[in-house]
């Protein structure tokens, strides 16, 4: 690997993957940096199976602050609008809802396993996630709708009645559309904006510009919201609630938002640092 250290820099990074297998037939996989164009790199490489996989340094970083941008807005609702922790609890339910949205996109464009059968496996995942993902945060809001009750904020937004026709994800996503339908007025609407525009600047600049789909399944593109849900709002639905029992002090409510900050951005450069 010599030949990497010896190239001439350039001011971007990519990481690419080798891919060989050994004496009994099982592939191996090898990341490799490389500041050169990814035809070069494949060649100092000299050998087959070689592809640009994951994101420049550049582009990671673009993209957090992007992430983190988005995930402060909440702040000026919590001092300027007043909100409380019901307010914040049910947003990021809405974001939940936005991730399941691009996952669906994720599912649909990322590259299918050469035996893992094709494109066709996706005409039953991508119902399969919807009905599923659809299921989860319908219980979700359902929990939430009768543990603290919707906001004014939110009222006409969040369904108040989550039952049997709520559990498919693109109705329940309609609360996203009905949200961004109040601008310019209300905050609540700029905030969901924000973190719709954050999410989908990560699939494109992520996901498509930085080549995440050729090297990830289908089947295991699906699976990849539940962890962050498992992780974060639970985590988040707690402190939420706590604070709620309070009276919703600002202080702890910009904790909240501050200490979510912190756990996305764990979280997103833990998965492109793989």
């Amino acid at each position: 690997m010599s030949g990497l250290a010896n190239t001439k820099s350039s001011d971007k990074e990519i990481i690419i993957l080798r891919s060989s297998k050994d004496h009994l037939g099982n592939a191996r996989h090898h990341a490799y940096r490389c500041k050169q164009p990814p035809a070069t790199c494949c060649n100092i490489l000299r050998t087959g199976g070689c592809y640009v996989t994951g994101m420049n340094d550049h582009r990671i970083k673009l993209s957090l602050i992007v992430l983190i941008a988005a995930n402060l807005v909440p702040l000026v609702g919590v001092f300027a609008y007043g909100w409380n922790a019901s307010v914040l609890v049910f947003l990021y339910w809405m974001e939940n809802l936005i991730v399941g949205s691009f996952n669906i996109l994720r599912i649909a464009t990322a590259k299918p396993e050469e035996q893992g059968g094709g494109h066709a496996l996706k005409l039953f995942l991508i119902p399969f996630f919807c009905i599923h993902f659809g299921i989860f945060c319908a219980v979700h809001g359902s929990f939430l709708v009768s543990i603290v009750g919707i906001p004014p904020q939110l009222e006409g937004v969040v369904p108040a009645d989550i039952g049997i026709s709520s559990l498919f994800l693109p109705s329940l996503a309609t609360s996203i559309a009905k949200a961004l339908t109040r601008l310019p007025q209300n905050w609540v609407s700029w905030t969901v904006l924000a973190l719709v525009v954050s999410h989908g600047f990560a699939f494109i600049q992520g996901f498509i510009l930085g080549h995440e789909f050729e090297h990830t399944s289908p089947a295991k593109v699906m699976f990849s919201p539940y962890i962050r849900i498992v992780i974060l709002h639970i985590a988040i639905l707690a402190t939420g609630m706590a604070v709620h029992s309070l009276g919703s002090p600002a202080v702890l409510l910009a904790i909240i938002v501050v200490l979510k900050v912190i756990a996305e951005s764990v979280l997103y450069l833990r998965f492109q640092r793989g």
